[in-house]
């Protein structure tokens, strides 16, 4: 199992305590589904709030760009991993389908430490309307803070995602998940039908996705995972979308040439 660094939104600080975001690990009988990897990035991006630098890990198939999705590390192995990377903490989330639908079953926060077993500090069960990704996700990272002894301010996950649609939210979580897949060097598959969601989410005012737009375009670029075609369709909907470019947007734009007005001409 390796580890590395997370999401490019994910800094490294000065000061430890350092904890891993273990890759989504799932049931056997549920199918694979890229929003495991966007909430995984999404609770990685939240963590360094609570003043801990974070990190992932992700257990690939030696010699290719695929990852082992079923079968968790031992206790030892986990420790091992966290103890070779300087983290004290993990943060483990175990995933199943109901239906078309992945939900988080169990998420495990633990501590290592060198010449000491592993220890279990948190673990966090869900079920029904709780289980679906955006409400466990802001769940675990407000358990964690709590366990930490750090402060947090309490948000809902609508305050957190910036919409009240769930659907909205899965969009953007397929994308934040193919941008996650990409830059852990894990082979993504239809990344132009992610693109079109994270537009759809876009249209619909969901403010992570607003603010996630540039990071995943220069993704796109950088691992050439669409054409220039499909980005500039995309930039061109989403600047429509909101009649303008938001500031946030304009050094990737213009670095990359795409419109940053609704006025294209």
């Amino acid at each position: 199992m390796t580890a590395r660094r997370g999401c490019a939104t994910v800094r490294r600080m000065a000061k430890r305590p350092r904890i891993i975001v273990l890759q989504p690990f799932y049931t056997v009988d549920a199918p694979f589904d890229v929003r495991l990897f966007g909430i995984q990035c999404w609770i990685a991006d939240a963590l360094p709030a609570l003043q801990l630098e974070v990190g992932s890990s992700v257990n690939r198939v030696e010699g290719s760009d695929t990852f082992v999705h079923v079968t968790m590390p031992t206790d030892g192995e986990l420790r091992a991993t966290l103890v070779e990377n300087e983290a004290a903490y993990g943060l483990l989330t175990i995933f199943e389908a109901d239906g078309q639908t992945p939900r988080i079953r169990v998420a495990r926060l633990v501590e290592a430490q060198r010449g000491r077993p592993l220890r279990t500090l948190e673990r966090c069960a869900f079920d029904g309307e709780t289980a679906h990704l955006p409400l466990a996700g802001v769940e675990i990272v407000r358990r964690v803070a709590a366990r930490l002894g750090r402060k947090v301010q309490p948000v809902t996950w609508q305050q957190a995602f910036g919409t009240d649609d769930l659907a909205l939210a899965d969009r953007y979580l397929t994308a934040l998940g193919i941008y996650a897949m990409a830059e852990q060097g894990i082979a993504v598959i239809q990344p132009e039908v992610a693109l079109a969601g994270l537009v759809a989410a876009i249209e619909g005012r969901v403010g992570a996705a607003i603010g996630f737009f540039p990071n995943f375009i220069e993704c796109c670029r950088r691992w050439r995972l669409v054409d220039e075609v499909h980005m500039i369709v995309a930039a061109s909907a989403a600047v429509a979308a909101l009649g303008e470019a938001p500031a946030a947007w304009i050094p990737t734009f213009s670095k990359l040439g795409l419109p940053t007005s609704r006025d294209l001409n």
